[in-house]
């Protein structure tokens, strides 16, 4: 098994990799996505801007970064990446959107190691991240999960997912959204699929 973190050190995603018989290789993603707020100078949101900031100006980028769509941009890639090397995908995110299934585009993007991807009619959207990578969101496709609850305790939309590849969900046995605070507290429900 193989574990890390995002290549651009910003803390937007984990992963750990399994390998199964043959050349079986699963990737299992974990992945924060800041929201857009850049008021506070303290928030998750100004720190990735100041970073990423920076990386963009030793590069010759003068445009100003946003975090939100950056994170979408740098994950698809990345994804992209693993899967034309033969990897399927678990990615289990806090998006801070909601995904919308009639909504985006298919957008290929190419992988840039130490760069932040940049693409001009990209809507930075988890919609077009998920038809780009061909990843499937389990929980309205099972029968019993046809209407996911909102998962963030302050909104009224579901913030929180786990896509697949289309060809785990046969692998699928349970899958579930759970109440507030019914593992641990927090203003966000867990979400789970056991394979």
């Amino acid at each position: 098994m193989e574990r890390r973190t995002d290549p651009y050190n910003l803390g937007h995603w984990s992963y750990s990799l399994l390998r199964g018989k043959g050349k079986k290789r699963i990737l299992i993603v974990t992945g924060y996505r800041v929201s857009t707020d850049l008021s506070g100078p303290m928030t998750a949101t100004m720190q990735q801007y100041r970073k990423i900031s920076t990386s963009a100006r030793s590069q010759g980028n003068t445009n100003r970064p946003r975090p939100h769509r950056q994170f979408i941009l740098d994950l698809q890639a990345w994804l992209e990446e693993k899967i034309n090397a033969g990897m399927e995908i678990i990615l289990s995110i806090d998006s801070n959107e909601e995904f919308k299934p009639s909504a985006g585009t298919i957008t290929p993007l190419s992988y840039q190691e130490d760069t932040h991807i940049s693409h001009p009619t990209h809507d930075g959207t988890i919609t077009t991240l998920c038809k780009s990578c061909s990843l499937i969101d389990p929980f309205t496709i099972l029968p019993t999960h046809s209407s996911p609850p909102p998962t963030y305790i302050r909104g009224k939309s579901r913030l929180d997912y786990i896509f697949i590849s289309l060809s785990l969900f046969p692998a699928i046995t349970q899958a579930g959204i759970l109440p507030y605070n019914s593992i641990f507290f927090g203003d966000h429900r867990p979400c789970y699929l056991d394979f």
